[in-house]
């Protein structure tokens, strides 16, 4: 009972967070960013993932899932305005390239910044792998 109510619990702070982390973005007449909700968003997660159970010691790997899963569309986003806005001219296959790699070099910063996070506030973390047999193949 208690691990349904868990994963509950990081189904719906998931869809809060990635929805907060969606309104933060203006993309109307002028590109801008709400920050006060990005900051409820990273408060969020990190609240998050403090309050589940089967997260303890495991802190940092279950950020790092959380952070990709909840900020994938805020990324893409972010990705598509800046191609279509500072890239006019270039071919259609040039600009889905540089949105991918822009997509990628957003999530890796937004990793490596709640990782640091993850590491300040949890200090004592286990294993992120499962423990192998010496000489096995699996």
């Amino acid at each position: 009972m208690q691990m349904r109510f868990s994963l509950c619990r990081l189904v719906v702070g998931t869809t809060i967070i990635a929805v907060l982390l969606n309104r933060s973005l203006l993309l109307s007449d002028s590109f801008g960013v709400r920050w006060g909700y990005v900051l409820a968003a990273i408060v969020l997660m990190l609240l998050l993932v403090r309050s589940l159970p089967f997260a303890r010691h495991r802190e940092n790997l279950w950020l790092f899932l959380l952070v990709f899963v909840t900020t994938a569309v805020f990324n893409v986003r972010i990705s598509a305005y800046a191609v279509n806005e500072f890239l006019t001219s270039f071919k259609f296959f040039l600009k889905c390239t540089y949105a991918f790699w822009l997509f990628l070099a957003l999530l890796a910063a937004e990793e490596i910044i709640l990782g640091i996070m993850a590491r300040i506030f949890w200090k004592k973390q286990g294993r992120a792998a499962a423990n192998l047999k010496k000489n096995s193949l699996i």
